[in-house]
């Protein structure tokens, strides 16, 4: 095979290959080790997780928790509400992904009171799709938080909107007063090339679902960051990915009402063609 093309990128792309032999981690190589979800703490710091009593978080751990209950504790969690009460650093370990299933989709609340501060959130090195939710929908709300130093591969907080953890979850969300800082870069090499990437949310594959229309809502947004792609054409006859500074790719139909959004930083998109010799 010969490789035709040529990308320039301002941060070091390493790829690497997981089990499947799909990308894995790329970018700057962090210093985390091992997954949060091996250290997840074994409770919130209080609440129930409804409305007016959410789970509270205040240590990485239990940020960790979070996700980790949201992929298996069933709809009681994917449909909970969260609330983190002070900053976090989430440096040690490496992100394993909320959500991580359709059937899981966090359809929940994660917020803070006064826009608490979560920093280091990396992507676990062992799929080339990282966010801080693979999948979201169902009416989800996001709000209130700020990010330092966020490392993805796909999107700062959503991968795929949309799931089943309510049976047929419409692909709505609210995502409201999020602040991401000029330190966080989403990277990705895509083999795949019906993959995308995109600021807040990568995919909306279809924004409609057994009839449900989705309603988007993204208001009160400051981006400052970095988002790199390179895709790998092998000639699969599938589309090319997307990049998009808020969202990467959608579907027809739904509403998006986009409100008060300020996004600075580069986007970088290339293409390497593999020809046969």
């Amino acid at each position: 095979m010969a490789l035709l093309g040529l990308a320039t990128f301002a941060i070091q792309v390493v790829p690497r290959a997981n089990a499947e032999g799909e990308s894995g981690y790329i970018g700057i190589m962090p210093f985390q080790s091992g997954s949060w979800l091996d250290n997840a703490a074994p409770s919130f710091a209080g609440g129930t997780g409804t409305a007016l009593d959410p789970w509270l978080i205040s240590t990485p751990a239990q940020f960790a928790r979070m996700g980790e209950r949201v992929n298996n504790g069933g709809i009681i969690y994917s449909g909970g509400h969260f609330r983190v009460t002070q900053n976090i650093d989430m440096g040690a370990h490496f992100w394993f992904i909320a959500g991580s299933t359709p059937a899981s989709a966090f359809a929940g609340r994660l917020d803070s009171i006064s826009g608490a501060v979560i920093s280091n959130l990396t992507h676990f090195p062992n799929t080339n799709r990282g966010s801080l939710f693979l999948f979201a929908g169902g009416g989800a709300v996001i709000e209130r938080l700020t990010f330092n130093n966020a490392r993805m591969t796909t999107a700062f907080l959503i991968d795929t909107l949309g799931g089943s953890a309510f049976g047929s979850v419409s692909p709505s969300i609210t995502i409201r007063d999020i602040t991401i800082n000029s330190q966080s870069t989403i990277t990705s090499v895509a083999t795949e090339l019906n993959s995308h990437i995109g600021g807040l949310i990568a995919n909306i594959p279809s924004m409609q679902i057994s009839g449900n229309t989705s309603n988007i809502t993204i208001e009160n947004i400051n981006m400052h960051g970095s988002i790199n792609l390179l895709a790998v054409d092998t000639h699969s006859g599938a589309a090319l990915p997307s990049v998009g500074g808020i969202i990467g790719h959608h579907g027809p139909n739904g509403v998006i009402n986009i409100d008060n959004v300020t996004v600075t930083g580069n986007i970088s998109y290339a293409v390497f063609f593999l020809k046969d010799k």
